[in-house]
């Protein structure tokens, strides 16, 4: 029973994890659906904004407060999009260089495509070579024969404790 007991739970496990990274894909697709409509209202905003620039000229003169609100919009709306593509990075285990926008591996400390250091990696520093400490007094042991350093020299007063 006890292997039978032992399939079932390994079974489960993968099943748990199968099922973790099917949700992670449907949600990046999810997230990928909502770039590509926010990329296309920000084309739009665009498409928009230059309509308007265009007609306002040929009438007399742009108007810089109606221009200003839809630069506002436009900004907003890219800010939303970089929240939901950090998101997709995220479940993707990713990084973007803020450089040359190349995607790289989390762990990755510089960018692959171009070399810039990426934003909040710190280098992985090897521990320092622990240099010997120097023996407190109270830790005082008998001096060591030359000959035998498994026997004592006690001939050597110099050394003893008063």
């Amino acid at each position: 029973m006890a292997i039978f007991e032992e399939a079932f739970i390994k079974v489960k496990s993968a099943v748990d994890v199968a099922g973790e990274k099917t949700g992670e894909w449907v949600e990046i697709s999810k997230l990928k659906i909502a770039a590509a409509k926010q990329s296309s209202e920000i084309a739009d905003r665009f498409e928009d904004l230059g309509k308007m620039v265009y007609n306002t000229s040929r009438t007399g003169g742009p108007d810089h407060e109606v221009i200003q609100k839809k630069v506002d919009e436009i900004d907003a709306m890219y800010e939303k999009l970089g929240e939901i593509n950090e998101r997709i990075y995220e479940l993707r285990h990713v990084v973007q260089c803020p450089t040359c926008k190349a995607v790289s591996p989390r762990e990755a400390i510089f960018c692959s495509k171009c070399g810039t250091k990426l934003v909040g990696r710190e280098e992985k520093k090897e521990d320092p070579i622990q240099e010997e400490q120097p023996e407190e007094p109270h830790s005082w042991r008998p001096p060591v024969d030359p000959v035998d350093p498994t026997v004592s020299n006690p001939d050597d007063e110099d050394d003893m404790p008063q």
